[in-house]
């Protein structure tokens, strides 16, 4: 028999090395050995080679079970190996359970045409680059990795290592993702709603999924969409007292993954619907006033909570736009109700126009005022058609824009049968945003009775003051013949005092005469200058006198 021995041996120096060494006899014609035959070779450099894989296996080995990812080795058809990450994400409880195992037992049938492709390819000397794509546990459910395979020799085969990495839990947020994204799009107010709570049940997979609003009056919550799955239920609403909504308005978005019926004993809701699991996200608005909520409930325990809080608050945001928008457009309906209400039953008229189009908003009050049957048919006229004289509004337009606010401007009407009236107008300038007038507002208010009376107040006045004017003439003219008298008299004797007597009561006469005709002289009858009466009563009374001798000197001081 032939004899193959390894022996160690040492040099002088001291270094060891590697020799082999075989026998074998050398027998004759009658095959009786007659010597032995022996081969010596040294293989120092092969022992230090196979010594260096050896120690590289090691290492290779610690890495590869020290690895984070996932490490396989096949040979195109079944595992030689897999590291204790690869295990786990398996699903296996050991790597018995999957090496020696074909791999297309463990690959989706999706994804089984590509993956020997690139098998094949990487077989051939190749390197593929990462791809995703869909695995299958040793129980049969998928979930998603992203891998790449190179080539090496493992135990002397050429075979495939695969280097993959789970990504399931990416891939389900993008779906989430785009599940959001479709359940926004083109929709809306309830529409909208109705798919966040369907969809938050299909991708979190929880029993019930509703949003409620928040009612300020009553502290209370009242759902606006409610469902179990794809099955809606009825609107329902219940005080926050005792419930766990009243903790997530109260400090934000909150998880009570298990038992929040006997964290919460008083919410009998939960109790009707045997929920063990809770997770609520408030809904704020902009201003950080309460909206609403959005709540998740589920008859087991919740899990992946930090997941679904993710989720939850990309559903929030768009939520909480939503509400706001609604309550929004609720207020500005209720304004808009409120002013429609008091336009239509204000006795002014109240218009809207703008610099081209004219006309673009009147009140029924508006259309009367001009003879017309509704705001709709007056809609129909051209502005400057409206005006008495066409050039009053291309004036009144010009001072608005100078002054940006016109009041208590008086303008002539053309009513629908071609009668006028007189209005009092108030107009302010609405600016867009570039600065230029973009509406003008007003409101105008008929006073053509007003100046109808005003009219006949002037003649009624002016009527009087011509009689006044005749009467003080004539009082004038009957106080001149009076004097006229007393004066004959005094000629006509020739006592001292009674001539002094006359006389005085002529220049009373005289003075009551001169406040009559500065009276009728005056433009006012209410009052005359003083200062003029008494002069002029002073030159008259001197000159009573009748003597050129004497003259008189008088200083006036009236003020």
């Amino acid at each position: 028999s032939i004899l193959d021995k390894e022996i160690v041996f040492t040099l002088p120096d001291g270094t060891q090395g590697w020799t082999s060494e075989s026998f074998f006899p050398l027998k004759d014609s009658n095959g009786e050995i007659g010597g032995v035959v022996g081969v010596i070779q040294e293989i120092t450099e092969r022992k230090k080679f196979e010594k260096e894989i050896r120690d590289n296996e090691a290492k290779y080995k610690s890495l590869v079970d020290s690895s984070i990812n996932s490490i396989l080795v096949h040979d195109g058809n079944t595992f030689q190996f897999i590291n204790p990450a690869a295990v786990v994400m398996f699903g296996a409880k050991d790597a018995s359970e999957i090496i020696g195992k074909p791999v297309a037992n463990f690959i989706h049938p999706e994804s089984l045409a590509n993956i020997k492709a690139r098998v094949g390819r990487i077989l051939a000397g190749g390197t593929e680059k990462f791809i995703e794509e869909t695995l299958l546990k040793v129980d049969g459910t998928s979930f998603f990795v992203r891998a790449t395979g190179m080539p090496i020799v493992f135990n002397g085969k050429p075979m495939v290592q695969v280097l993959a990495y789970d990504i399931t839990e990416q891939k389900l947020m993008q779906l989430e993702l785009s599940k959001l994204a479709s359940s926004f799009s083109a929709t809306s107010g309830q529409e909208l709603f109705d798919n966040v709570c369907t969809n938050l049940c299909t991708i979190l997979d929880v029993d019930f999924a509703y949003i409620g609003e928040y009612i300020d009056k009553t502290d209370s919550i009242k759902t606006i969409s409610n469902f179990k799955g794809e099955e809606q239920l009825t609107s329902i609403e219940y005080r926050l007292e005792g419930a766990p909504c009243a903790e997530v308005l109260e400090r934000g978005i909150c998880a009570y993954p298990t038992d929040v019926q006997t964290l919460f004993p008083e919410d009998t809701l939960l109790q009707d619907d045997n929920i063990e699991g809770y997770m609520g996200m408030p809904i704020y608005s902009r201003r950080g006033d309460r909206l609403g909520i959005v709540v998740l409930l589920n008859q087991t325990p919740i899990k992946n909570v930090d997941r679904i809080k993710a989720v939850l608050q990309l559903y929030s945001e768009r939520v909480s736009a939503e509400m706001e928008r609604l309550k929004d457009e609720r207020m500005l309906e209720e304004i808009n109700t409120q002013l429609s209400s008091i336009s239509t039953n204000i006795s002014e008229g109240i218009y809207r126009s703008t610099p081209d189009a004219g006309l673009v908003y009147v009140n029924q009050a508006f259309a009367e005022m001009f003879g017309y049957d509704s705001p709709e048919e007056i809609l129909q006229i051209k502005s400057i058609e409206l005006y008495a004289n066409p050039q009053q509004r291309t004036t009144f337009v010009q001072k608005t824009n100078q002054r940006a606010q016109i009041t208590d401007s008086e303008l002539e009407f053309k009513k629908k049968d071609g009668t006028t009236f007189w209005a009092m107008l108030n107009t302010s300038i609405i600016h867009d945003d570039d600065g230029n007038p973009s509406y003008y507002d007003g409101a105008i208010h008929d006073i053509t009775a007003r100046k109808e009376s005003q009219e006949q107040l002037k003649q009624s006045l002016k009527e009087k003051e011509v009689l006044l004017s005749e009467i003080h003439h004539r009082v004038k003219n009957n106080l001149a013949v009076i004097s006229g008298l007393i004066d004959l008299q005094r000629f006509s004797h020739h006592d001292e005092t009674l001539e002094a007597l006359l006389l005085s009561t002529q220049n009373r006469i005289l003075s009551i005469a001169k406040v009559h005709e500065l009276l009728y002289r005056s433009e006012n009858f209410a009052d005359i200058k003083i200062q003029q009466l008494v002069e002029q009563l002073c030159i008259g009374i001197s000159r009573s006198f009748n003597s050129p001798n004497l003259h008189v000197d008088f200083q006036i001081d009236a003020n």
